[in-house]
């Protein structure tokens, strides 16, 4: 989770003696704003084109340890799930030389292994619309041993589809590492020299590349919010988000997307690449090839966030201003503050409306109720993760009378059951009799039972901890006066012990990126502790101690449907 704002912005010059910065005078608005995060954030390289203006700059240490300064033309930051969009690209050219249908069944270009539910197109992994439910065992690894070939990779960790095809959208990692291993199918390369000769090379993007391991100029140190160095996951599935780059090379990139012409890629596919491909509802620009679409005061913009285990960035396109921005922080700066950021930058230009067609507020729906993020695990043990992280459920409470609240926090009817709130403006529709919240980016979000809100489950959890350090307390008394072993104290034992390891089993896994590796030991851990707690209890109703056993029976029952809903038996 992000943390909050440690350091004021009075020691900003302190923590960092040099301001290393290539811009040119006419605009130094971004380095201004980029100070105060700069107490955080150990950090961060920009690229900035506004109309014929261009710079770059980079402020902060790339390596605070040697007191090396983040260099926009040197440094390498690696820039996350941004890596996507050259995945479209490498795609378009394919499709582009006829070896590659975009609205073709992918497995007519997979190995006979790989086997759906649902059919699938290049064009539903480009528009996150595959229906793959979210699986992050797999996607990183703690060591280059434990990397995979791409092909097996994708084989062990296949997700199961949740949703149809185009019936939502539901961002996918799998998704878009599976259209790159179809490049490297089809072109008989592996992405990393595909993209060298026909993406970077071409593009004079020299510094960048799909392959950390092996470049040659350095590449900025991870760090955590308080400055601390910290270790970078390896990306396993490599074509989802391995790009490593440089300010310059980005604002090369930043200048091409925003030509008429197509120089590597077709007019007509690079048309592709930026228009709407999937429109979830008439109120939002949709998604294309990768790339977030949105309407800002009539201002149609082109984004891409990138997140790694310690780097956030982001590129915002504005073609017809003939304006673009990138960020990249190597700290988990809160997504929050760089929106902060990159809104005041481009405030000048998003303030002058343009005009949009609006709609009369009207509700004719009651949202009410609990909502988890497509982009979640409906299906393995990782749907734990859904409890872990509270971005993934919203509370919607309220009525169509009295107005509606998002996590406590008003909505504002602006349309036809369209809101704004504190995710943006979100819609919602009502699907196969479900009700599904919509964004303007890849992430949608469906109705789920009110029994799986994160507080009662906190709830069940939190008590049957204290259950088992009860039962074992008791136990240890009892112990101490009687100087006997009897079975219930063999029980509360066994269920503390079962529960400790639970415990600890949980905390590798989830610190090695990889709950699906461990499955079979959490299984056992649940298992056993539950089967103690039950033994516990039916011992405490042959002793006719019924209060203690009634209580033994909620708090067991609690944790039991915790583990049923969240998949930990199987």
């Amino acid at each position: 989770m992000k943390k909050l704002f440690l350091i004021a912005m009075i020691l900003v010059g302190m923590y960092f003696p040099a301001l290393n910065t290539q811009a040119s005078t006419a605009n130094q608005s971004l380095p201004q704003l980029l100070s105060p995060s700069i107490g955080e954030a150990t950090g961060v390289i920009y690229a900035v084109i506004e109309g014929q203006d261009e710079y770059v700059g980079a402020m902060g240490y790339a390596d605070k340890g040697n007191e090396i300064l983040a260099d926009p033309t040197k440094t390498a930051f690696r820039i996350g799930s941004i890596s996507k969009t050259f995945v479209a690209i490498a795609v378009l050219q394919l499709v582009d030389q006829g070896l590659l249908d975009l609205h073709a069944d992918i497995t007519r270009y997979l190995p006979s292994e790989f086997h759906f539910s649902y059919p699938i197109t290049l064009h539903h992994l480009l528009t996150h619309t595959a229906g793959f439910e979210d699986l992050i065992s797999g996607i990183v690894v703690m060591d280059e041993e434990a990397l995979l070939p791409l092909h097996t990779s994708l084989l062990r960790y296949q997700p199961s589809q949740a949703f149809k095809p185009s019936s939502i959208v539901s961002y996918s990692n799998y998704g878009l590492a599976l259209a790159g291993y179809i490049v490297e199918r089809v072109s008989h390369m592996s992405l990393i020299e595909y993209s060298d000769r026909y993406i970077f090379e071409p593009l004079g993007m020299s510094n960048t590349s799909f392959d950390p391991s092996s470049y040659e100029n350095p590449i900025s140190l991870a760090y955590d919010l308080d400055g601390n160095a910290r270790f970078e996951p390896i990306i396993n599935l490599y074509p989802e988000g391995s790009v490593v780059s440089t300010a310059q090379d980005i604002l090369k990139y930043m200048r091409w997307c925003l030509q008429s012409d197509g120089g590597i890629l077709s007019v007509e596919s690079k048309e592709k690449l930026f228009s709407p491909q999937y429109v979830s509802s008439t109120e939002f620009l949709g998604v294309s090839y990768t790339w977030n679409l949105h309407l800002n005061n009539g201002h149609r913009v082109i984004e891409k966030r990138g997140e790694t285990g310690n780097f956030n960035s982001q590129i915002v396109l504005l073609p017809e201003d003939n304006t673009a921005v990138f960020l990249s922080f190597n700290s988990p700066l809160a997504w929050k503050q760089i929106h902060s950021i990159v809104d005041d930058f481009l405030a000048p230009i998003l303030s002058s409306s343009v005009s949009s067609d609006s709609l009369p507020p009207t509700v004719s729906l009651d949202i009410s109720g609990t909502y988890r993020a497509a982009r979640s695990n409906f299906t393995t043990i990782e749907k734990l993760y859904s409890f872990l992280i509270p971005e993934r459920t919203i509370a919607i409470s309220g009525d169509v009378y009295a107005g509606f609240k998002m996590n406590g926090e008003p909505m504002t009817n602006i349309g036809r059951n369209f809101y704004t709130s504190t995710l943006g403006n979100v819609k919602f529709i009502e699907k196969d009799n479900e009700m599904v919240l919509l964004t303007d980016s890849a992430l949608s979000y469906v109705q789920v039972s009110s029994v799986e809100k994160p507080i009662w489950q906190w709830i069940a959890v939190v008590s049957y901890l204290l259950l088992s350090v009860v039962l074992v307390l008791l136990s240890i008394r009892s112990i101490w006066k009687t100087r006997h072993l009897r079975m219930l104290d063999v029980y509360a034992f066994a269920t503390f012990i079962f529960v400790v390891g639970l415990v600890n089993c949980l905390n590798t896994a989830i610190s090695s990126y990889n709950l699906i590796q461990h499955s079979s030991s959490i299984h056992f851990y649940a298992m056993s502790a539950l089967f103690s707690s039950i033994a516990f209890m039916i011992a405490l109703l042959i002793k006719h101690k019924f209060l203690l056993a009634g209580s033994t029976m909620i708090v067991t029952s609690g944790f039991l449907f915790f583990c049923y809903i969240n998949n930990l038996f199987y």
